[in-house]
């Protein structure tokens, strides 16, 4: 495996002629949205152009104001602002047993909201080379870590983030297991113990580990080849296992990409999201204490 800096600069001279869409859904992250749209400009010079298309829903915070106003300072940038009535999915039933988090009522709405940029594209017949699904509202994008996933060597479709964040114990973790599943493991259910024991089996990749080829994860960004991901949609995946009642919406995209024969996906250790400051976690965990 080559070393991060050699993927970084191959990265670098692979992207230059190549055009990008960077897609997002965001809600009330108007602190984290104004670090990060620094980080995605800088992103965005590395190719001969890009796009910036987001769909904000229901915020309370100035997150609407953030985004107004970079798209009026940003040519690249297309906002889409809405309040929406969310009580149909409030309607659909949580089953006893089953964890909030990734019930039906929760990613039906991810799905759909999700929808809305790939719909987006389409139906404006825009076209890339590239589309990177990045959430917003994390701490922190490693500009060099996006750039080396370009420098891989082998085919892909999908090169996705490791992602780490802080326990209440303050214990580093793989953050997005839940959108995690393993190579070879796609036909099996999902259940919440082997969602919390990827959290630490998965913590401990860094820079210059070899790419991981697994069936699906996100991470909190993730790049797709245009023409791989081109015509899929979000969609509900039934799981009914282990306090788990759906899949996350982003293993359908996998499946989707499976069904094309696009199933080429990695994790790129190289590519770091910082989901939360730790300072955050702190403040967290003594709040939890003195509620207790």
């Amino acid at each position: 495996m080559k070393n991060f800096k050699y993927l970084y600069d191959l990265g670098k001279n692979a992207i230059k002629g190549k055009n990008v869409i960077f897609c997002s859904i965001v809600r009330n992250c108007a602190h984290n949205l104004q670090n990060n749209i620094p980080t995605i400009e800088k992103i965005g010079s590395f190719f001969k152009d890009y796009k910036v298309i987001i769909f904000e829903n229901n915020s309370l915070d100035n997150t609407k104001e953030i985004l107004h106003h970079w798209s009026t300072h940003n040519k690249n940038i297309s906002i889409h602002i809405a309040n929406y009535d969310e009580s149909k999915f409030e309607k659909i039933p949580v089953p006893s047993g089953y964890n909030k988090s990734n019930c039906k009522r929760r990613i039906q709405k991810m799905a759909e909201y999700r929808n809305q940029y790939l719909e987006y594209i389409d139906s404006h017949n825009i076209k890339s080379d590239y589309i990177i699904v990045v959430d917003l509202d994390v701490a922190k994008i490693d500009i060099m870590g996006v750039i080396s996933s370009f420098g891989i060597q082998q085919e892909w479709d999908v090169i996705a983030s490791n992602c780490y964040s802080r326990s209440p114990h303050l214990k580093k973790r793989y953050h997005d297991t839940y959108a995690l599943i393993e190579d070879g493991t796609e036909n099996m259910p999902q259940s919440e113990d082997v969602i919390d024991k990827n959290r630490y089996s998965w913590a401990n990749l860094s820079y210059n580990m070899p790419f991981i080829r697994v069936f699906s994860a996100f991470g909190g960004l993730a790049i797709y080849k245009y023409e791989s991901i081109k015509g899929l949609r979000y969609y509900v995946i039934d799981n009914l296992y282990g306090g788990v009642e759906v899949k996350c919406e982003h293993v359908s995209i996998h499946e989707g990409l499976n069904i094309k024969g696009h199933n080429r996906t990695y994790i790129n250790p190289n590519m770091k999201i910082k989901y939360q400051d730790t300072l955050s976690t702190i403040l967290k965990k003594i709040k939890l204490i003195l509620h207790s």
